[in-house]
């Protein structure tokens, strides 16, 4: 099997092994090329305009290779809501603890997870948007594979 299958199937299996148990109201995944994100490559995530006012946690994963050298992932994001409420937050995601990896490991590949917005309310239904920036101080950073944005329920 070629390392770009291996990895697809990977992101699935962990897709499907969140899923269950909990109702999600919308998750959009996104893979780099080269398993690198750019500096200035924003990532926009848009959440269906469909989705009910009510409270909602945010949820962030990130799917990194082993080669992956920091042991923080700084990471600023905004979230835009339909009523046009503007939320920001900076995280510094913990990676690593003396070289060894925090989250699930598979084929070479560490899924962590971090959550953005505990319980948000969102007020009107429509689009929200949720923007992630990537704040390693470097034009590259090199061992990232994947990562995905979910809402769901609050609780759930």
């Amino acid at each position: 099997m070629t390392k770009t299958l291996k990895t697809t199937l990977f992101i699935a299996l962990v897709a499907v092994m969140t899923a269950c148990g909990s109702e999600k109201k919308y998750e959009r995944n996104y893979t780099f090329e080269n398993g690198m994100w750019d500096r200035f490559n924003k990532l926009q995530f848009e959440m269906p305009a469909d989705v009910k006012p009510g409270n909602y946690d945010i949820i962030f994963t990130i799917c990194l290779q082993e080669t992956f050298e920091y042991d923080r992932f700084p990471i600023f994001v905004t979230l835009k809501t339909p009523s046009g409420e503007e939320r920001t937050n900076e995280i510094e995601m913990k990676i690593k603890d003396n070289d060894r990896f925090y989250g699930q490991q598979d084929g070479g590949m560490y899924v962590i997870t971090q959550k953005l917005w505990d319980g948000i309310s969102i007020a009107d239904t429509g689009v929200s948007i949720v923007t992630v920036e990537n704040l390693i101080p470097k034009i590259q950073t090199p061992g990232v594979q994947s990562v995905s944005m979910i809402m769901k329920s609050a609780g759930q």
